[in-house]
């Protein structure tokens, strides 16, 4: 269980983060689901601070976290393949086809083309986003209200989610819809916004420890291959 004091929790505005759930796909541990409560909270808690006291105590199985943290990074993975695939990229659509080809083929009745596996598949990512905002709301509201410069009377429909696991499928839900240009680290599988085309870590950290790896790597074949060198005369 992660246990959170409810005497030292302090305020802040979740819709806010933008990056939010990007830092929920990084859990994957029990210790980074402490450092993601430390930061934002917990996941499944419906407490509204306006009414009502915080417990002493909140509490939430590490499960739950790394579960959600799982579905999403999965949800990602294959978004980004759809992308990918689109734009010509062979091994991502021989992904997405292994993965969905047998099931587009069976609720048609025939052999499927491309295009029907990759529309299929960006659905299968739309219907896991939405199971995930299956408890939030629509809202409507005043955008002058909210301190935009705008008149009175421009009107907004937004979307109000109860939880802090909602809100972290709405910001992956608003940044897959705009096409943000995401990539997942080959080396810790993080879900990181990518900054520069050439970007395949998520830090340079990362990128630091797969080079420390093949560098051992190269020295340990090097060393294999000079203890089988024999010397003649």
């Amino acid at each position: 269980m992660v246990v959170m004091d409810g005497a030292r929790a302090t305020f802040y505005q979740p819709l806010a983060e933008p990056s939010l759930g990007l830092e929920l796909t990084s859990v994957t541990t029990p210790d980074a689901a402490v450092a993601f409560v430390q930061r934002f909270g917990l996941l499944h808690t419906a407490w509204e601070p306006s009414y009502q006291a915080a417990p002493a105590q909140l509490r939430e199985p590490v499960e739950r976290f790394i579960a959600a943290a799982d579905d999403l990074r999965g949800i990602i993975a294959i978004a980004l393949d759809v992308r990918r695939a689109v734009d010509g990229n062979r091994d991502a659509l021989a992904r997405v086809r292994d993965r969905f080809g047998k099931v587009v083929a069976h609720h048609s009745g025939d052999k499927p083309d491309d295009r029907a596996i990759l529309i299929y598949a960006s659905d299968w990512t739309a219907l896991g986003l939405s199971n995930g905002l299956a408890a939030a709301r629509p809202y409507v509201y005043d955008r002058a209200e909210r301190g935009e410069t705008v008149p009175p009377g421009r009107l907004r429909v937004g979307i109000l989610p109860d939880t802090l696991r909602e809100v972290c499928y709405l910001t992956i839900a608003f940044q897959l819809a705009d096409k943000e240009p995401l990539g997942i680290c080959p080396e810790c599988q993080r879900v990181f916004v990518i900054e520069d085309g050439r970007q395949r870590f998520c830090t340079p950290a990362c990128a630091s420890r797969v080079r420390f790896r093949r560098f051992k790597t190269k020295q340990k074949e090097k060393r294999s291959r000079h203890g089988k060198t024999t010397r003649k005369g």
